[in-house]
């Protein structure tokens, strides 16, 4: 469904494996009401069986009447019992094709847009390079030559990239699938060498570590920096996302900040969220805040990362300063772009969800398509139609009954028509303000519903740092 403010509302149980097993649940149950028609069958011909042969010598006529009306019926529960069983395969069949159908499709529009997509990219990069050679720009520089100082007149460089990196941004705004192609090209390209897309970045963790541009998987440490009451109340979606902004705010090369926040209901009863941040550093090397290239890698590859039990153990002391055993209360991981993934990897870790209740995954901006996450998870993610980061993972959201993806395409003001800056956490914050509990969709109505708990509630806030090394 899409809203008025362009928000493009899609899984969940509006989703295509919902109607699905609609599909089939209802041929189960016409299975089995054919095998009552048939059980009833077989009863009416054991009554009629067991009746009297004497009663057919003393009345006839009742008995020939008796035994017509006994043939009919039991024909009629036998046809019964087949046009339901019929109508079941029918059924079963029918949502078997569209599955087939459908993945054809999607792979065939993949394939096509896969084909597409490098010649789309060298007639973007090569418009971009003659849009930026006409606005070219002229400096000055000086040099010394023969004792003398110089000003030579030559093309500005820098205004040059500018230029062109704008340019290129315009096109990769309004040609979004073109990264779902470039993916797709890399992904073929690393699956001809025997490399799984997981085991392609795994590969290329491993290239960036040996040659100092990544981190090394070194202990991070926990430490906690301050507890309190919450000034005000998290009461939407949109609050949850500036919150998650808030903490990839207050991280960087230095360290990197977690947020864990309990919302305690007017029963007493208390829910956690779980607030990551987003990639804080492009710093090369090892820079001790952890949320950084070497996690983009891990969380993404899927290997293990010295940075989930480090949120563990923020979530594990604020519980423990609560006086809630892990375990007793639920929780929801909350995180944009790299903070999004983490957040997923942490939900879908089957250990970790055996120690902590965990209920709800809320990430904006993360490419997390390719995370399997168990039935009792549930899962929102909110992408921008025109940012490219999301898309990274090479995979379309799966349509599952416990995932809920959001697409928006904003228009206002603040928002610039810039492939590089759709990605900003602040701007995914403004367009959730259009999903509030006002907006109409059943899935979003449905997600308000359920998560009443986290929402509006007196908050306690529990803040650390993390650091590397």
């Amino acid at each position: 469904m899409t809203d008025p403010a362009g928000c493009r509302v899609t899984g969940g149980s509006a989703s295509t494996e919902a109607d699905l097993l609609d599909m089939r649940g209802t041929a189960a149950r016409l299975d089995g009401s054919g095998d009552d028609a048939g059980d009833l069958c077989g009863a009416v011909l054991s009554v009629g069986a067991s009746l009297p042969a004497k009663s057919a010598l003393l009345s006839p006529g009742s008995a020939a009447s008796i035994a017509e009306e006994i043939v009919e019926l039991t024909a009629s529960l036998g046809a019964l019992k087949l046009r339901m069983e019929f109508v079941a395969s029918g059924m079963r069949w029918s949502a078997t094709a569209y599955e087939l159908t459908d993945a054809a499709q999607r792979q065939a529009l993949a394939a096509l847009n896969a084909v597409t997509a490098v010649p789309r990219l060298a007639t973007s990069a090569a418009e971009a390079t003659a849009l930026a050679s006409l606005q070219l720009e002229w400096t000055t520089s000086s040099v010394s030559f023969g004792g003398l100082r110089l000003a030579v007149g030559h093309p500005d460089a820098g205004a040059w990239t500018d230029d062109f990196k704008g340019v290129m941004g315009r096109e990769l705004y309004d040609d979004p699938a073109m990264t779902d192609g470039l993916v797709d090209v890399l992904s073929a390209a690393g699956s001809t060498q025997g490399l799984s897309f997981e085991g392609a970045i795994a590969g290329a963790l491993v290239l960036a570590r040996g040659v100092g541009l990544a981190a090394p998987s070194l202990p991070i440490s926990t430490r906690q920096t301050g507890s309190g009451p919450s000034p005000g109340k998290t009461r939407d979606i949109a609050d949850l996302v500036a919150d998650a902004g808030s903490v990839e705010h207050a991280s960087g090369e230095e360290r990197s900040a977690v947020r864990v926040r309990r919302t305690i209901g007017v029963d007493g009863r208390g829910a956690w969220v779980v607030l990551i941040p987003g990639t804080a550093t492009w710093a090369i090397g090892t820079p001790h805040g952890p949320s950084d290239i070497s996690t983009n890698l891990e969380s993404e590859a899927g290997t293990p990362s010295q940075l989930y039990p480090a949120i563990e153990r923020a979530l594990r002391a604020a519980m423990d300063e609560s006086g809630v055993p892990p375990g007793a209360e639920p929780v929801m991981l909350v995180g944009h772009s790299q903070g999004g993934i983490v957040a997923t990897r942490m939900a879908a870790d089957a250990a970790f969800r055996k120690t902590y209740q965990v209920r709800e995954v809320v990430t904006a901006g993360a490419p997390v398509s390719r995370i399997p996450l168990p039935d009792d998870v549930n899962l929102l993610a909110l992408e921008d139609l025109h940012d490219p980061i999301p898309r990274l993972d090479g995979r379309d959201e799966p349509d599952a009954t416990n995932r809920v993806q959001v697409q928006c395409d904003p228009r206002g003001a603040q928002e610039t028509r810039d492939a590089a800056k759709t990605h900003d956490v602040d701007r995914y914050a403004r367009s959730a303000r259009e999903l509030d509990r006002r907006n109409p969709d059943p899935q979003l109505r449905q997600w308000y519903d359920r998560n009443r708990r986290w929402l509006g509630g007196d908050e306690e806030v529990f803040d650390f740092e993390l650091r590397r090394g």
